[in-house]
Order: C-alpha cells, then structure tokens, then sequence
C-alpha cells in the first residue's frame, strides 16, 4: 500500500483546507479528462517538480485521472493566484481553472478533487514515478 498522504481524518482535512483558504492558499493538483490529457499532464510535471513527490489516482468516472504534489508526504499549498497560474501552465482541466476563478473571487476553497462524485468513487492514490504506469492503465467506464 502507498503512503498515504492526507488526513484520513475528514474534520481535520476540511480544517486545514479552510484556515489554508482563509490566508488565501491552495493545494497543487491538477485533474485530467482523459488518459491522453493525463499523459500530457504528468509528463509536464515530472519534469518539473522530480523533486518533489506526485501521486495519482483515476477520477470516479473512471476516464480521467487527478495528480496532486507533495513534499515529505503532505501537499504543497502556494497562495491562490500562483496555483491558477501553474495549472493553467501546466494544462490543467480548464473548465476547472474557470470554475475556480470564479470561486477564488468568492473567497471560496480552490483546488478541490473530489473522493466521490455522482455516487462514484475516485480510485486509490498511488505514487507516480514514471508515464509508463499512467499508459499501461486500462481505461473502462466503470467507477471504482
């Protein structure tokens, strides 16, 4: 099993986002809608942050996948505008960069990736550490 790296403690995640929110921070993490927008995606960022840890997981519809940044197993948080900045640099979803443009202005949390959607659940966080385990992943419609 891989290090997890959140709180499992869903009080104290959402503790931590809103008092990171309130002083105007946001977790890296980008979200791709497909397997050939992830590859684009995680070939960007494992060049640019090798120094830090990623981890991936597929999205609870199952075609897309969500990456996240992280440093001694806890995400980077950086203030709101950086994030936008790096995530529209390095591709990110782009109705998710509008939608949190819009939420940023509204003093709202950023950044979010949802465990459960439409009754679906996201897949486990594993480490990335190469394209190649994002190419051999099989895709399929069904959730996890």
């Amino acid at each position: 099993m891989e290090k997890e790296f959140t709180i499992s403690d869903k009080k104290g995640k959402y503790l931590i986002q809103y008092l990171f929110n309130k002083y105007g921070y946001a977790p890296l993490n980008f979200d791709a809608d497909s397997k050939k927008h992830a590859i684009e995606i995680a070939k960007r960022i494992l060049k640019r942050f090798k120094d830090y840890q990623i981890y991936y997981r597929r999205s609870s519809s199952g075609k897309g996948f969500h990456f996240v940044i992280t440093i001694n197993g806890f995400p980077v948080y950086l203030p709101k505008q950086e994030i936008l900045r790096l995530r529209k640099r390095y591709k990110d979803c782009y109705g998710r960069i509008r939608a949190d443009k819009i939420r940023m202005k509204q003093g709202r949390i950023i950044s979010i990736l949802f465990d459960y959607k439409n009754f679906k659940k996201a897949g486990e966080w594993k480490l990335l550490k190469n394209l190649s385990q994002i190419r051999k992943e099989k895709m399929s419609d069904k959730s996890f």
